[in-house]
């Protein structure tokens, strides 16, 4: 099934004006006040990021730990769910 109106992705203008937006949004970085309030960001981004995913870690390996404590026991002294 062969369409003949499709305009490949290399020829697309949308796709031009796109790629000259972000090459200019991320490319080099510029110098200035706007740099250090674009490095700024990053680096509130970054941390909040690790943050939120170190944070979700240890919960999850506290419960791990705690689910590890209630089930051994149970099943060595033989009260486990029946």
């Amino acid at each position: 099934m062969k369409t003949d109106n499709v305009i490949p992705l290399e020829e697309s203008p949308e796709r031009a004006v796109l790629m000259e937006e972000l090459c200019h949004r991320y490319g080099k970085p510029s110098s200035g006040a706007r740099n250090v309030t674009q490095q700024a960001r990053f680096l509130w981004k970054q941390y909040a990021y690790r943050t939120v995913v170190g944070g979700v870690k240890v919960i999850k390996r506290g419960l791990d730990i705690n689910l590890l404590f209630l089930t051994v026991p149970a099943v060595l002294f033989g009260r486990g769910a029946y």
